[in-house]
């Protein structure tokens, strides 16, 4: 049958929400003292420690956003910071080289800016383009249920806690039901010394954990029809999953009897 897991792959992103990131005009960017943008690029000129931003970037609180830009150096050395900005600022990452850079980061309440800062160390001449910034999973296929699950460039990433277990949940209530048997298919990327268990509806069954591609056949028991994996171990241990299917298997042969046909 068809796949019932929606977003198995994680890699759900909803529109552009970076408005002139390829910086074709002068525009849409608010520029402290050093930046311009010249010649399709943001630039610094590596005086001060002032930033450029855009306001109202990361419409939703809590959500993870996938962040995208590349960096070029003409000369000096770089420090310089990507935040997110409004009342108070969180770093989301430092940037002291030139490359392309991606970073999954969840947006904090009442700081909906995208700024691009120079630290007072910075003495580079250096440019940005190609700015993106995406919602991940902007449907909410899975639910966060323990609050230790995030989105990562390779997948999803279960982390354990000390009290409990960080668990991937489908969305869509209705995906399973009783008395029908399904395949469930799965690639592990990372584990980091954790076990995998599966919700068969009734109980947490452990399914194959170790790197690779995976998969099991299951009859749904009990009274709760959702998807449900979960990593049990503790806080230091985590699991990266991708690919995850899950489909019904519609047709089962039983007491099936092959008969042996004379050739002529």
């Amino acid at each position: 049958g068809a796949n019932l897991v929606q977003n198995g792959n994680f890699d759900e992103l909803g529109s552009e929400l970076v408005t002139n990131g390829d910086f074709a005009t002068d525009s849409d960017w608010t520029k402290g003292t050093g930046w311009s943008i010249t010649n399709g690029k943001l630039r610094s000129d590596g005086t001060g420690n002032s930033g450029a931003e855009q306001t109202g970037v990361f419409n939703t609180s809590g959500k993870t956003f996938k962040i995208t830009f590349d960096v070029n150096v003409d000369s000096g050395t770089l420090n310089s910071r990507v935040r997110f900005k409004g009342t108070g600022n969180t770093t989301i990452s430092d940037i002291t080289s030139a490359g392309s850079y991606t970073f999954y980061a969840v947006s904090v309440a009442s700081q909906t800016a995208l700024n691009f800062v120079t630290l007072s160390t910075n003495t580079a001449v250096y440019s940005i383009d190609n700015v993106s910034v995406k919602q991940v999973d902007p449907n909410s296929r899975w639910n966060d249920i323990d609050g230790n699950f995030s989105f990562v460039s390779n997948g999803g990433k279960l982390s354990g806690t000390d009290s409990g277990q960080a668990r991937l949940y489908a969305q869509n209530s209705s995906i399973t039901s009783a008395g029908k048997t399904y395949k469930v298919s799965y690639t592990v990327v990372e584990n980091n010394g954790t076990s995998l268990q599966h919700y068969d509806g009734n109980s947490y069954e452990a399914i194959t954990s170790t790197v690779g591609d995976h998969s099991f056949i299951y009859t749904r028991e009990g009274s709760n029809n959702n998807f449900i994996l979960r990593n049990p171990s503790g806080a230091s241990a985590f699991i990266v999953l991708t690919n995850i299917m899950l489909e019904e298997q519609k047709y089962v042969a039983t007491n099936l009897k092959l008969n042996s046909i004379p050739y002529s």
